[in-house]
């Protein structure tokens, strides 16, 4: 206990006051922290051997967006998420969306007619456009005037038109007569039953050269009217005379203003080489049907509005009109 001995005491870094004191090694991790744990690490004593631990604070997530995943018609969505890119963990869960279902759309029938085929009535998803009732072809009707021999000619789908629309019969089961001068009677007719055939019960008969229960008396009576025709007189209709293509026109275009169809349009005749024979009482309705592109004239200059329109004339502009 001498003061040699109280030196090396006070000298030695591992003895304090009769105490050990360490001589730490450098720290060691014994486990690694992780995105929520907190890790550990360890130092020893060279001298005794004891340890000592201290903690590695976590290291907290690496936050991840998920996507928000839209939901279609027939697949569900999810909302946005979180995960952790380093551990995996999910912070925030992604919930399913429902699927929103289809958004049905009618895909209209089309009718058939004679040369093009028709389709059933479809649907159809107007978002994903997902056929959901597919539309089935339905075959062509075929040509009723197909019994006609007489129409291998210019006129024919004109005729097959008027004829498959109920408007111009035929002359016989088998002939449709393109080239007969139609009648006055015939022309009233043929407006008659664009117009639906309306009942004529209770209307006077005006003319006294029309026979009640003839075929044409009541679209004759119908005809009066409504002011599509006047009469050759304030009692004859004459309905067996030839219509002339300037009645013709006068009669289309009073029907078309009964149909309150804008008849305003007028075109110059000049173009025609006997434009100054059109009857004065016909000129706007012949200037009305060049200028709508119903008579386009015989094809030599002229438009002969005197001349006698045959039913397949007839036939051609009641198709141009009707499919204005």
């Amino acid at each position: 206990d001498g003061p040699f001995a109280r030196i090396r005491v006070r000298d030695r870094a591992d003895v304090v006051c009769g105490e050990h004191k360490h001589n730490w090694g450098e720290w060691v991790v014994t486990k690694d922290a992780t995105c929520a744990e907190a890790g550990e690490e360890t130092r020893t004593c060279s001298a005794c051997g004891e340890t000592e631990m201290r903690a590695i604070e976590a290291l907290g997530h690496t936050e991840v967006i998920d996507e928000a995943v839209a939901p279609t018609c027939t697949k569900t969505g999810l909302t946005e998420g979180k995960h952790c890119s380093v551990c995996g963990e999910i912070l925030v869960a992604q919930e399913v969306v429902p699927a929103l279902g289809h958004t049905e759309v009618i895909d209209e029938a089309v009718a058939p007619t004679c040369t093009k085929t028709g389709l059933t009535e479809g649907k159809h998803c107007s978002v994903c456009g997902e056929i959901l009732v597919a539309q089935e072809v339905v075959p062509a009707l075929g040509h009723e005037c197909a019994a006609f021999t007489d129409i291998d000619m210019w006129a024919h789908d004109s005729i097959c038109f008027v004829a498959e629309n109920d408007i111009m019969n035929g002359m016989s089961a088998t002939t449709f007569e393109p080239n007969l001068e139609a009648s006055r009677a015939m022309m009233v007719m043929v407006l008659y039953r664009m117009a639906g055939e309306p009942d004529v019960s209770g209307l006077d008969n005006p003319f006294a050269d029309v026979a009640a229960g003839a075929w044409y008396a009541d679209a004759v009576v119908w005809a009066a009217s409504t002011g599509i025709t006047l009469g050759k007189s304030a009692t004859e209709f004459v309905p067996e005379d030839d219509v002339t293509r300037a009645e013709m026109a006068v009669f289309l275009m009073r029907y078309a203003a009964l149909k309150e169809q804008d008849v305003t349009q007028r075109a110059a005749l000049t173009d025609f080489t006997d434009a100054a024979s059109v009857p004065a009482w016909a000129v706007e309705a012949m200037q009305w049907a060049v200028a709508e592109g119903l008579v386009n004239g015989m094809g030599d200059g002229t438009i002969k509005p005197n001349g006698c329109a045959t039913r397949a004339q007839i036939a051609t502009i009641l198709q141009r009109y009707l499919n204005q």
